[in-house]
């Protein structure tokens, strides 16, 4: 039994190297040329340790760094090292994000006479874009799992200071997390809030003074080209998952012409998010996870822009999928969807099939009618431990 444990320890130690090596190779050897999305926070990082100003990296005119400059100065302690060992470190990171997203998603998944079959159906419906995350170094594994601790602290009125902690280090690093602060609001959630501002005002003043004599000229720039501006960018681009960028191309292929803004977009999605907050905001527990999930999913498909790897997000939604699926076969069927938009995400797929499925918006449908489900589903709908409070 020992020597079992062993190998297998072994071989899951061996399978996570390989893993991280393959992201790091793909990370290249030089900030100078685009390898990873990796590649581009290493700049941004190395750029706030020479001059202060993550934005000036060498790469900037081909794939520019969109965060706010907070990212960039967490993640200076790796530009001093070499780009490969980097690369391999952040890997590895991510790798850790995606095993605490793993173990705050078993607390949703109900104890079953065969846990294993639903944890292998979590794994199997999220893996490829879980694996996407890894290869192209990107950061959504650390925003889904920041995410999704800060609502499930929620959902227990429990580590407000921590779970405000998770929600301010996700929005000062990607900004679409904010979306889901009206749902907080209805939520009546006061102490994560304020615990949240306040983490947001210290962590953000403590950047904005760390960049220096330039710093508003740094912030306006910023502002101007990737908030107002949009650094320019096709939101109607296929790889576009989101809700926006799907309406965008509905309206161009109707011949309608013009530009669709975005925030009708974001109001109605923040309205909807306080009314659920407000149906929900006397729960506490199991009873708050399928708010907690739609809450969740609106930040992938209310931003602006949604790649198809930020759909890790989607890992509460998947889990409550999986709860209701044995009692009807619409989540079901929901589940087998989305598990087929997340294979053939997968390069050994034929590009023609894989480029259609973004091109028909399959994953913003997917994510929608999965989302819509959750949402109307009735008491009688629900297993009968999703239905008790604590």
């Amino acid at each position: 039994m020992k020597s079992s444990l062993w190998l297998f320890r072994m071989g899951w130690g061996f399978g996570i190297g390989v893993l991280c090596w393959f992201s790091a190779t793909r990370s290249g050897t030089t900030p100078e040329r685009y390898g990873n999305d990796f590649t581009v926070f290493y700049a941004a990082a190395r750029q706030v340790w020479l001059t202060g100003n993550p934005y000036e990296i060498p790469i900037r005119a081909a794939t520019p760094y969109l965060y706010p400059p907070l990212f960039a100065q967490l993640l200076v302690p790796l530009a001093w090292l070499p780009l490969p060992v980097a690369a391999f470190l952040w890997a590895a990171g991510n790798v850790l994000a995606a095993g605490w997203l793993w173990r705050l998603v078993q607390r949703v998944l109900p104890p079953t006479p065969t846990p294993n079959l639903m944890y292998a159906g979590w794994w199997l419906a999220l893996g490829p874009v879980l694996l996407g995350n890894f290869l192209l170094g990107q950061v959504n594994l650390w925003i889904a799992a920041l995410v999704t601790f800060a609502l499930l602290a929620d959902a227990h009125r429990q580590r407000a200071a921590t779970g405000g902690l998770a929600l301010a280090a996700a929005v000062s690093v990607k900004l679409s997390p904010a979306l889901l602060i009206p749902y907080f609001v209805g939520r009546r959630a006061w102490r994560l809030l304020a615990w949240w501002a306040v983490w947001m005002v210290l962590g953000n003043a403590l950047s904005c003074g760390a960049l220096g004599t330039h710093r508003w000229a740094i912030l306006h720039d910023w502002y101007r080209e990737i908030i107002l501006q949009g650094w320019h960018f096709d939101f109607a681009v296929a790889s576009n998952q989101s809700l926006y960028g799907a309406l965008l191309r509905a309206v161009r292929w109707a011949g309608v012409g013009g530009q669709l803004p975005y925030w009708p977009v974001a109001l109605l999605g923040s309205g909807g998010l306080f009314l659920l907050g407000q149906a929900h905001c006397r729960g506490v527990g199991t009873s708050v996870y399928r708010a907690a999930a739609v809450a969740g999913a609106w930040g992938v498909l209310g931003s602006q822009l949604s790649w198809v790897a930020h759909f890790a997000t989607l890992a509460l939604v998947v889990a409550i999928l999986l709860r209701c699926q044995k009692n009807h076969s619409l989540e079901r069927m929901w589940l087998v969807a989305f598990g087929v938009c997340t294979w053939s995400s997968f390069q050994v797929v034929p590009g023609i099939l894989r480029l259609g499925v973004e091109a028909w918006s399959l994953f913003t449908l997917v994510g929608l009618g999965a989302t819509l489900t959750l949402v109307f589903l009735t008491e009688q709908d629900l297993p009968e431990r999703l239905e008790t409070t604590e």
